[in-house]
């Protein structure tokens, strides 16, 4: 085994109260492809008597160790290849213990993350600008017909009368609609 895999075992023998060599062997096992109820009921004798439940714990720690790893070599490399990478950056990578303060460590130098933001404010787009179906140039496109049609495709309930089928505010028309027609 490499030094990685006796590192995960180890940590997975002390979550589950187990020897480390328990632990090797049953990662080994379920490496080969054999289930969590077949080792524990015919391999008994290789992985030192680990019941069931410890099995299936050390199975789903060993999945999320292992996906935390390979998460971990893709911000490391995502880094690096930025020109971001310090050495108290490394470390604090390194020493990360699940999945939730890696993505916080990761997040400030992620070029999906605050970056994005800073350019679509940059650019004029704000926090507080208006929604774009707001825009003058919107509401010129909508006309007194279009309205009407979405009206037409609302299903109508069957217990009410025609005359309150529409609710009040679409029975008006709405003012967004009336302050673009004056501008």
């Amino acid at each position: 085994m490499s030094a990685d895999a006796k590192r995960i075992a180890a940590l997975i023998a002390t979550e589950i109260s187990a020897r480390p060599e328990q632990a090797e062997a049953a990662i080994g096992l379920l490496d080969e492809g054999a289930t969590v109820p077949f080792i524990a009921r015919y391999r008994k004798e290789v992985t030192g008597g680990l019941d069931d439940t410890q099995l299936r714990t050390l199975s789903e720690r060993l999945s999320y160790l292992r996906e935390l790893d390979q998460r971990r070599d893709t911000i490391l490399g995502s880094i690096r290849e930025q020109g971001k990478l310090t050495p108290e950056l490394e470390t604090k990578i390194a020493t990360a213990a699940t999945k939730a303060e890696l993505e916080d460590i990761y997040l400030p130098t992620s070029p999906n993350g605050a970056p994005r933001r800073r350019l679509r404010e940059s650019a004029g787009w704000g926090r507080w600008q208006r929604p774009f179906w707001q825009t003058a140039r919107r509401c010129r496109r909508i006309s007194q017909r279009t309205i009407w049609a979405m009206r037409c495709r609302m299903k109508r309930p069957r217990w009410r009368a025609r005359a309150t089928y529409w609710p009040n505010s679409l029975r008006k028309t709405p003012t967004w609609l009336e302050n673009c027609a004056t501008t």
